[in-house]
């Protein structure tokens, strides 16, 4: 893979450790909505029941993702108090004039019941939005992948690496069913010597469409699925 430039910032950590449950938990005192993730349209981090239930579960490989939602354009969206919202959502469907006007002076306003503690998207609107497209998309903006030294055994490096570059260039489920899958994602299904050595053209095809295709379609896991079909068996 070519370098990034000068203003590139890393945002997959590999981190290969003995005790995976003390290095999280140290990861989550030192810095929990970095590394855990933050939701802006709750003003809250992950709940602590999520957070636990990832450190406690003994995997070889933890992948930990954290994603934003953007706009078609890749650009951080706004986010606005309840009140404000409404206030803007009225102004909007009434007149300019009603915009800035506090919320409890808008009690004839026809827009929908919002909760008071939460906050909404706001700002700039984005056309485009269909049954067949999004106006938003969930970017990868953070990615732990976690290995536990200990529960390795037999795996090879190479091994290791290509299953980690799987993980952290695509959110996987951590429990999919991979059928008869000809993948380096069977790794730690059965024994490391019944798994792939490395990636498989199945593997690379697979990221290969995944980042070739088009995100805010709502048609892209079909896409993937018919371009890997091309790529394997033409």
């Amino acid at each position: 893979m070519p370098l990034g430039d000068e203003h590139c910032h890393p945002n997959l950590y590999i981190l290969v450790t003995s005790q995976p449950e003390d290095l999280l938990k140290g990861m989550e005192k030192r810095n929990r909505a970095y590394t855990f993730g933050y939701n802006p349209s709750l003003r809250a981090e992950t709940p602590a029941s999520v957070v636990d239930e990832f450190i406690k579960t003994p995997h070889a490989v933890r992948v930990w993702y954290n994603s934003n939602e953007k706009d078609a354009w890749g650009q951080a969206l706004s986010y606005c108090p309840a009140a404000d919202f409404v206030a803007i959502e009225c102004a909007t469907n009434a007149a300019p004039g009603l915009l800035g006007t506090p919320l409890s002076l808008l009690s004839d306003c026809n827009a929908p019941h919002f909760d008071p503690g939460r906050v909404y998207q706001c700002g700039r609107a984005a056309a485009g939005g269909t049954h067949l497209s999004l106006n938003n998309m969930w970017w990868l903006s953070r990615v732990f992948v976690i290995v536990d030294q200990k529960r390795l055994h037999d795996v090879k490096l190479a091994q290791l690496a290509d299953y980690v570059a799987m993980a952290g260039f695509a959110k996987l489920k951590p429990d999919a069913h991979l059928g008869d899958a000809p993948t380096i994602l069977t790794l730690f299904s059965a024994a490391p010597q019944a798994a792939p050595a490395a990636l498989t053209d199945w593997d690379r095809n697979f990221l290969k469409s995944l980042y070739s295709t088009e995100q805010k379609s709502k048609l892209q896991r079909s896409q993937i699925a018919r371009q890997m079909v091309r790529e394997i068996a033409p």
